[in-house]
């Protein structure tokens, strides 16, 4: 496996996608999306990627797929979170705001991650 060095530029980059980060999380979490019944929320995500110009599908676990350059390269690099919360409740869970941290049961697992996978596999599109 190849190491990546990471340039000024990106990392200047990813500081300024940070409020845009933010935003999307909390979208994200605004959406319930208990075990087994993440369907509003794959649907969420597959909508961004399409008016990213990047199409994406929904497959029957309701996994988000958005194949990227498959044609281009013999290597795959999968990028990947779950959108589930593990939480049953068909409810949005609430968020808080506070000192500049996010409160939401599942924010950090795994919906912060979700947020950071869909602003980058956007950022490489972007960026080539």
């Amino acid at each position: 496996m190849k190491a990546i060095q990471l340039g000024e530029q990106f990392v200047r980059d990813i500081e300024r996608m940070q409020p845009e980060v933010i935003s999307l999380i909390k979208a994200l979490c605004a959406i319930p999306a208990p075990s087994h019944h993440e369907e509003k929320r794959a649907a969420f995500i597959r909508d961004w990627f399409a008016q990213r110009g990047m199409p994406a599908e929904i497959d029957d676990a309701f996994n988000v797929l958005c194949p990227m350059g498959l044609e281009e390269h013999e290597d795959m690099v999968v990028i990947m979170a779950h959108t589930d919360t593990v939480f049953p409740d068909m409810e949005p869970m609430p968020l808080v705001e506070k000192e500049g941290k996010l409160y939401c049961p599942g924010v950090g697992d795994d919906t912060t991650n979700v947020a950071a996978m869909m602003l980058l596999a956007a950022y490489l599109k972007d960026n080539g």
